[in-house]
């Protein structure tokens, strides 16, 4: 038993599994709802529970019988199993106050096991692993409440209801043999970020963060309106607005060319009427879906349009926010291994790992508007740069991680922060001379665009382009002439020489970046010219951090091999190579945790290689190459160091109450806040033992909304 299993402490012996089986319409429906509204919702309808006690025979209640026979378990001491934890067990919760000692979820771990996307239906799940088939009686129940169903039919929907509990239990028992034990202590922990929520929603705070999604959305839609030639009264309505562009957008060639100006790649799809493939833009295809839980409010918006929504009446996040408050307390639904690297992705139509931190100036209002219940704090701590230290220790790059040491071990300021500054020392190799985040503050900015940006093989093209939308959430980035003559750009030499051997100059390439629909945030008369500098710029800073991290770069090439090693046939368990931490076999990834990354059909396609995986929310041939399975491992590997920090948190005896990318949040009593914050620094400090020498350093604060926490 691994040292945090034993700090975690047993598991509980008993295992229930219960299926419960709600009133369901055309118009009251989870397809419909999310999660939390449909259960919160007052014609939430119980119509029977299925309950599976160990392996004994499943029993069909009424649910007066199953709240009378709730009342004599023990929960404190059993697990209980649900296929779909975050429905079942929000129910167990939310309608009749029972929380379990440990929960289990077969969806969560069949995500573990096989990836995101690639089937976690009951019915699909059961027929993969030949442990019977799902009944179809579920459909004769549409718009039936309890005291509609004769007898008969009861117990029929009863005899489907056991079913499911068989199959969820022989499923179980089939994928805990391939899932490591730590991967069941995290299932149960983000589950219950769900089905037990303790933050609330701050009313004032929301209404104020609406009204300026609204203006933001108006002024983006005029703006496209514009674009396109339609002109608006200035008194018009917000329908108005949303109407003009709308007959804009719901032109597939201008839709595409509008997400474009905002870094997004239209997804495809076959079409049969074009013969060929045509844009992924229907309601109801994935990706789709996925642009209306877009992180950029913009491209949420601009779906939203498409979908012939009045922005008169969309509901904006804030407003959805603030009508779960009204109900109860603020429930975070983040999937378990939702991404293809395990790392968490958002459910339930609110990602919390989407809302903006903010600054000083301008503080991100979701996150501010997410409170502690009374006489509690948040406790919030982030693991710092893990991304570009795991990058560093695992290409090897011995400068970036004594580096790091070197800063780490300057120690911390009064509030607790590291006093070294990674991203100043690292523009001081970069541009050769001493930078700091004062007297520096393009080198710093430009170092850190460099060290989040480029370390998995982006090249200036792309770059070029990240930087204008704004990269990963920070504010546009323009370079100009004082950044040519800053770094020594020789701007000729990029536009008039091939970028590789017979291949474009860089003005060719730059003429296509501006086809590609990108932005100058900064007003110009010369396009063309400001388009030149700005790329000849990137150019040069992608030559310079790749010269400076060599065995980085040289790390994407091992992986590229790697890629040709993965898609050999040959025995599918068989270690083919071992690179540091990880085991790499048939079209998978095996890491130090036992955990897998599947690249499902791996084959060359072309001069490259595709796998079959979830992108934009639906299954399609995806790319991968060697700075992308650098990505991937980098990323994986540092959910792992991340989740492993989250049991020992957990095993300290602290509530873990949702987690962030790589940060950790805690919610706490008040007088306990700085010793839950004390232990989270050693703890998120501390490597696991599969990394020992990899240096890690975290940062952290206590506060009584989620916005102040940083």
């Amino acid at each position: 038993m691994s040292s945090i299993l034993a700090a975690l402490g047993p598991m509980p012996k008993t295992l229930i599994t219960i299926d419960f089986e709600s009133f369901w319409s055309s118009h009251f429906q989870m397809k419909k709802m999310t999660t939390e509204s449909y259960v919160r919702d007052p014609r939430f309808e119980v119509i029977g529970v299925a309950v599976k006690v160990s392996t004994r025979p499943s029993v069909w209640m009424e649910e007066a019988d199953f709240r009378a026979w709730a009342r004599g378990v023990d929960w404190s001491t059993v697990a209980v199993l649900h296929h779909h934890a975050h429905f079942d067990a929000f129910v167990l919760s939310e309608r009749f106050d029972i929380r379990p000692a440990f929960l289990c979820c077969t969806l969560s771990m069949a995500n573990a096991l096989q990836g995101p996307g690639q089937g976690g239906k009951l019915a699909v799940l059961a027929e993969r692993y030949g442990v019977g088939v799902k009944g179809k009686e579920l459909d004769e129940t549409q718009g039936k409440h309890r005291r509609d169903f004769t007898p008969e039919e009861w117990l029929r929907f009863g005899v489907y209801a056991n079913n499911d509990n068989d199959l969820a239990r022989a499923l179980f028992d089939l994928m805990v043999r391939r899932l490591p034990r730590e991967e069941l202590w995290l299932i149960d922990t983000t589950v219950r970020m769900f089905t037990e929520p303790v933050f609330r929603a701050d009313q004032a705070v929301l209404a104020a963060a609406a009204e300026g999604e609204r203006a933001q959305k108006r002024k983006l839609l005029l703006g496209v309106a514009s674009s396109a030639g339609v002109k608006l009264p200035s008194g018009a309505t917000d329908e108005e607005v949303a109407e003009a562009a709308g007959v804009v957008l719901r032109s597939d060639p201008q839709f595409a060319n509008v997400l474009r100006s905002f870094g997004v790649e239209p997804a495809t799809k076959p079409s049969k009427k074009k013969g060929g493939v045509g844009y992924a833009f229907a309601k109801t295809d994935p990706a789709m879906q996925a642009l209306l839980e877009h992180p950029d409010e913009n491209v949420r918006a601009l779906a939203e349009t498409r979908q012939e929504v009045k922005s008169n009446i969309i509901e904006t996040r804030s407003e959805r926010i603030a009508a779960i408050g009204r109900r109860g307390a603020v429930p975070f639904y983040l999937k378990y291994c939702g991404a293809h690297t395990h790392r968490w992705s958002g459910g339930d139509k609110m990602n919390p790992q989407n809302f903006n931190r903010g600054t000083d100036e301008n503080p991100g209002q979701l996150r501010a508007a997410i409170l502690s219940p009374p006489g509690y704090v948040l406790v919030v701590a982030d693991s710092s740069q893990i991304e570009a230290r795991k990058t560093g220790w695992v290409g090897g790059e011995t400068a970036v991680l004594d580096t790091f040491r070197r800063l780490d071990a300057l120690g911390y300021n009064e509030k607790g922060e590291p006093v070294g500054d990674f991203y100043s020392e690292r523009g001081s190799v970069y541009f050769g001379r001493a930078i700091t985040k004062k007297t520096h503050p393009v080198e710093r900015q430009t170092s850190k665009a460099m060290e989040l940006g480029l370390g998995f093989g982006m090249g200036w093209f792309a770059f070029s382009g990240s930087l204008l939308k704004g990269f990963l959430g920070a504010p546009p980035v323009q370079f100009g002439v004082k950044e040519v003559e800053l770094f020594g750009v020789n701007v000729a030499r990029f536009a008039s020489e091939p970028l590789w051997w017979n291949g474009p100059t860089g003005a060719a390439e730059v003429a296509r970046l501006r086809e590609s629909g990108a932005r100058l945030p900064k007003a110009s008369e010369d396009q063309a010219g400001a388009f030149l500098l700005h790329c000849a710029v990137t150019h040069h800073l992608v030559r310079l951090y790749r010269t400076s991290n060599a065995r980085i770069a040289a790390y994407w090439e091992t992986c590229k091999k790697l890629i040709e090693v993965m898609a050999q046939e040959g025995p599918p368990d068989a270690v083919r190579v071992r690179l540091g931490p990880i085991e790499v076999m048939h079209q998978a990834i095996r890491k130090p945790n036992g955990m897998v990354l599947h690249y499902p059909k791996l084959h060359r396609r072309g001069d490259g290689y595709v796998y079959w995986g979830s992108k934009s929310n639906r299954m399609q041939w995806v790319k991968v190459y060697g700075g992308l399975l650098t990505e991937n491992i980098v990323q994986s590997l540092a959910r792992d160091v991340v989740a492993e920090q989250a049991l020992w948190v957990r095993a300290a005896g602290w509530h873990v109450a949702t987690t962030t990318h790589d940060e950790i949040v805690c919610v706490v009593p008040e007088d306990q806040g700085e010793r839950c914050l004390a232990d989270m620094r050693r703890i998120m400090r501390t490597p696991p033992a599969w990394c020992a020498d990899l240096p890690l350093n975290a940062t952290g604060a206590i506060a009584k909304s989620y916005g102040d926490a940083k």
